[in-house]
């Protein structure tokens, strides 16, 4: 029940109440837990997860705590025989990934990782619109992250996997499904000797090569996301998911009231999974591509060259 959790994932529980009911809140500290648990009804406050583990009432646990605990917490539900919501990255390596995506098999859970940005009505559009675009496509992410202090969590290696890995993810996976084909390698390059302003050139299987600019190098007050899609005649420009501008391609241009990065539908989608039967549009399989393009984006940048995906 930490700041995200509770700013984002708490609001949108409660306008899923009628097809979800929160059983427990788990929190680090009792009161964060506690305020959580009275906003959302829940009868159960504890600060360990094992206590919500074994209440049988409980059949799907969201895991949104700092990126060093996913897989632990991830494993922990499946063997429990939990569905899984896991905020991103799935986990800080290939390994702990791969370990993730063999205990959700075997347990016969699923597993869906916060890659909330697919779930954008802009990029589900934009996504529809290339359904009928042939050959390969060249995709740009520049995203203008702002600077984080040298102490956050976030670009602890150990903890928060660094910003390429713990943030960057989101692209690596977004990219990933605009083209419609996994990536096989990453070329990268770094601003000076940061670790947080970096360019990773993304090679896919089918040809289409994709961008991500990661950058706080910039001014935080500026829109932070622009995604530049090239394919088949026609150009797409998704800007900061608040309007979608589409030229020789199908569908409209569209513009929102309110920015949406779609952090509600992805979790009204996994509801309706767990619910219904229903299947799942992204994965864990997701979840460890993403881990892998991050790792070898950081592997580029030291080695001076490209890196293969396995």
């Amino acid at each position: 029940a930490g700041h995200f959790a509770r700013a984002v994932h708490v609001p949108n529980l409660k306008s899923l109440a009628a097809k979800v009911a929160v059983r427990a809140v788990v929190g680090g500290s009792g009161g964060s837990a506690r305020q959580a648990a009275e906003k959302l009804g829940a009868p159960l406050v504890a600060t360990d997860l094992s206590a919500a583990l074994r209440s049988e009432e409980v059949e799907a646990v969201l895991i949104a705590t700092r990126h060093h605990l996913h897989a632990e917490q991830c494993i922990a539900a499946a063997r429990a025989g939990k569905h899984v919501f896991v905020e991103k990255p799935l986990g800080l390596t290939g390994d702990e990934c791969r370990e993730i995506l063999a205990e959700v098999e075997q347990a016969g859970v699923l597993c869906v990782v916060g890659f909330n940005r697919r779930f954008s009505p802009l990029a589900t559009a934009l996504h529809k619109s290339l359904e009928g675009v042939s050959g390969p496509r060249q995709i740009v992410c520049r995203v203008n992250a702002g600077p984080l202090p040298k102490e956050h969590w976030l670009r602890d290696p150990k903890i928060g996997g660094g910003r390429l890995l713990g943030e960057g993810c989101h692209f690596f996976d977004l990219m990933a499904w605009l083209a419609d084909a996994e990536p096989v390698s990453v070329s990268a390059q770094a601003v000076g000797d940061s670790s947080d302003d970096v360019v990773a050139t993304v090679k896919h299987a089918d040809g289409s090569v994709g961008t991500l600019i990661y950058s706080g190098l910039g001014d935080p007050a500026y829109p932070k996301e622009r995604i530049e899609v090239l394919a088949g005649g026609g150009v797409a420009v998704l800007d900061d998911f608040r309007s979608l501008t589409l030229s020789g391609w199908p569908g409209k241009s569209r513009k929102l009231r309110a920015q949406d990065k779609g952090h509600r539908a992805l979790l009204a989608h996994f509801v309706d999974t767990v619910r219904e039967g229903t299947a799942l549009t992204v994965t864990a399989k997701d979840g460890l591509m993403a881990t892998l393009c991050a790792r070898a984006a950081s592997r580029s940048v030291a080695q001076g060259k490209a890196v293969s995906i396995k």
